[in-house]
C-alpha cells in the first residue's frame, strides 16, 4: 500500500493466510496450520536459530490502538467437545545434546525510557499455577505455588497438587 494512501479500510490487510482444515467424518493425527523450522546442521557456530520471528512494528506518525507481535487463540466453535485448549502450548524438552540454560518461556526486560506501565506477565481472570519441584531437603517433592486471586500473594498448596484450597 502506498503511503500516498489516505483511504479508510473498515477490514485487515492481510499478506498471508495459511489454513489447514479436516472436514472428514474419521479420525485425523494432526491438523496443522503452519509449520516452521530452524535446523542448523553446521559444524561451526550460530549465533541464533530462530525457528519463528512475528514482528509489528508501528512507523507511521499515527496512534496505534493495539500493536500485538502475536496474537494465538485456540477455541471451540463447533459442537464436538475439545478436552484441552491452549493459545500457545509449549512442548516439554526433548533435547538429546547438552543445553546449558533452558527455558520454556523467557521473557526479556520490559523497560524503558518511554514506557508508562511495563508488565513482564499481566494475566486477567483466571487460576494461574506454577508447579515447581523442591528436590532437596525434608520438603523434597512436588510443589504447587499459586497466586490469591483476591490479593495477588503467592502461597505454596497445602495439598501440593493444585490451588484450589
Amino acid at each position: 500500500m502506498p503511503s500516498s494512501n489516505s483511504t479508510n479500510f473498515s477490514g485487515g490487510l492481510k499478506t498471508l493466510d495459511i489454513v489447514a482444515f479436516f472436514e472428514g467424518s474419521g479420525s485425523v493425527h494432526g491438523v496443522i496450520g503452519a509449520d516452521f523450522d530452524a535446523e542448523f546442521y553446521g559444524s561451526g557456530a550460530a549465533t541464533q536459530v530462530i525457528g519463528a520471528r512475528p514482528f509489528a512494528y508501528n512507523q507511521g506518525t499515527g496512534t496505534v490502538a493495539q500493536l500485538w507481535g502475536l496474537e494465538p487463540d485456540a477455541g471451540n466453535y463447533g459442537s464436538g467437545v475439545v478436552a484441552e485448549a491452549a493459545a500457545m502450548s509449549i512442548d516439554p524438552d526433548t533435547s538429546t545434546g547438552p543445553v546449558t540454560n533452558k527455558y520454556g518461556l523467557k521473557i526479556g526486560d520490559q523497560a524503558g525510557a518511554t514506557l508508562t506501565n511495563a508488565w513482564a506477565i499481566k494475566a486477567g481472570l483466571g487460576r494461574i499455577e506454577f508447579d515447581a519441584l523442591k528436590t532437596t531437603g525434608a520438603a523434597a517433592g512436588k510443589k504447587v505455588v499459586c497466586v490469591d486471586t483476591s490479593s495477588g500473594i503467592l502461597y505454596t498448596s497445602s495439598t501440593g497438587t493444585d490451588c484450589s484450597n
